[in-house]
């Protein structure tokens, strides 16, 4: 009897050793070339095509001298962002820190130079397909 016991626990052990590592090969990342290449921030120069975003395609704040963005709802396919915007006449430095894309239409976000402080969250996007950090 104590053989047979046994002998179910290593087969319990066994088969829950396959599906922890059946999960755990779902969340692997790929490691070709091809798919990193997407996915790198990648540094450009002046070249690189621009986007004109409306202020008003973005959920923000105004604190003092500083425009809080928190989401982007806009419709481009290109996303820049600037390190200040110019509203009603008033040029204000850009915050970065809490934003997020919430649009599925944005497939490239370009951070202007200057940006020290960018949101985790702001990665998250299901529909960015490339990150650009803009070098002057």
């Amino acid at each position: 009897m104590k053989k047979v016991s046994k002998l179910k626990l290593i087969v319990i052990a066994f088969l829950v050793l396959c599906v922890i590592g059946a999960i755990a090969s779902k969340h692997t990342v790929k490691n070709s070339s091809e798919d990193l290449s997407t996915a790198a921030p990648t540094a450009i120069n002046n070249e690189n095509p621009k986007s004109e975003n409306k202020i008003d395609d973005f959920d923000y704040e105004i604190n003092g001298d500083t425009v809080i963005l928190n989401r982007y709802y806009g419709d481009d396919s290109i996303l820049e962002i600037k390190t200040s915007y110019e509203i009603d006449g008033v040029t204000y430095s850009t915050d970065i820190s809490d934003f997020q894309v919430y649009s599925n239409s944005a497939k490239t976000i370009i951070f202007d130079e200057g940006f020290s402080n960018i949101n985790n969250a702001t990665f998250n996007s299901i529909s960015v397909e490339k990150y650009i950090f803009q070098v002057r």
